[in-house]
């Protein structure tokens, strides 16, 4: 995900280890290691389970994959982004799981990636309205 979306991803409580993060106040993105290749993947600031308790106080960000940020938002806040492909473009749509209820949809991407990403990015400002 881009450096605001994870920023804002980590003013909602996303503290889930990632293969990378970003340095405070800039978007310079650090790769740690991948985890396919018989890396590791760490957290920041070490391990959210240690050092402080409240990771909202450590300067790092974590820099979750699209697919990470999509199944958080799923898992920890019950919103449901869905993607489909018709002839011409993609469309996408974000459902509350907690409600059963359809929030926002939208239409005319040109990629998958890009309309998961603006999904997630509209997920997230869902959730900071509230």
């Amino acid at each position: 995900c881009d450096y605001e979306t994870c920023v804002a991803l980590k003013e909602l409580g996303y503290k889930v280890p990632t293969s990378a993060y970003y340095m405070p106040n800039n978007n310079q993105l650090i790769f740690v290691s991948n985890p396919f290749r018989g890396g590791y993947v760490i957290d920041c600031f070490y391990s959210h389970n240690s050092f402080p308790k409240d990771v909202m106080t450590s300067n790092y960000i974590d820099a979750p994959t699209m697919w990470e940020a999509q199944e958080w938002l799923r898992k920890a806040h019950n919103l449901h982004i869905e993607i489909t492909y018709s002839p011409s473009c993609w469309t996408g749509k974000i459902y509350d799981l907690k409600e059963w209820d359809y929030i926002k949809g939208f239409t005319f991407f040109e990629s998958f990636e890009d309309a998961l990403h603006t999904l997630i990015k509209e997920a997230v400002k869902i959730l900071k309205e509230k």
